[in-house]
């Protein structure tokens, strides 16, 4: 799967030992990431059910919803994207 640079991406294994393999386009900067709790509603991601519950991260855990990133204004905006893509 290809995901752009910038895009937000979650991921779901259906089986136990799964490799998940990252190729990025930069060295790896934890400061640089963002995260929305995948199980917030308002995103609208649904799970199989018989998949049962989840097991997240320590990351996903403590990451804000969606609404709390829509208050604080720390999504980016339609022109900060256009911005990003076109410098690229």
């Amino acid at each position: 799967i290809y995901i752009a640079e910038g895009l937000g991406h979650a991921y779901v294994s259906l089986v136990e030992n799964s490799i998940v393999t990252y190729l990025c386009s930069n060295t790896y900067d934890a400061n640089t990431e963002g995260a929305i709790y995948p199980l917030d509603p308002s995103i609208g991601l649904t799970m199989p059910e018989s998949m049962g519950e989840p097991i997240l991260s320590e990351k996903d855990i403590v990451a804000p919803r969606l609404d709390d990133l829509i208050r604080d204004n720390a999504l980016p905006t339609w022109e900060d994207a256009r911005t990003f893509f076109r410098a690229e």
